[in-house]
């Protein structure tokens, strides 16, 4: 999670290099909606992943919640065993 920009920046990278690698080779193609078709799935990317490492750490936190509820039960359990 430490990395979270490292997927949308990759993205981003190689599709610009394309944008202009691909246009050498064909002759009908422009390099500007290549470049603004990478900078989209770039928006996108950077979309996704900050939605998922929300969800990640919310659902994190809930989990963790929800284990010391059940560990605190489980402690009251054990001490009305031994009384």
């Amino acid at each position: 999670m430490k990395f979270w920009w490292l997927m949308p920046a990759a993205s981003f990278l190689l599709m610009s290099l394309t944008g202009f690698i691909l246009p050498n080779f064909y002759d009908e193609l422009s390099w500007q909606p290549l470049v603004g078709y990478a900078a989209f799935l770039m928006a996108l990317s950077i979309t996704i992943t900050i939605l998922t490492v929300m969800f990640l750490r919310k659902r994190k936190r809930e989990k963790k919640a929800k284990m010391a509820e059940k560990e605190t039960l489980n402690n009251e359990e054990n001490n009305e065993k031994q009384i």
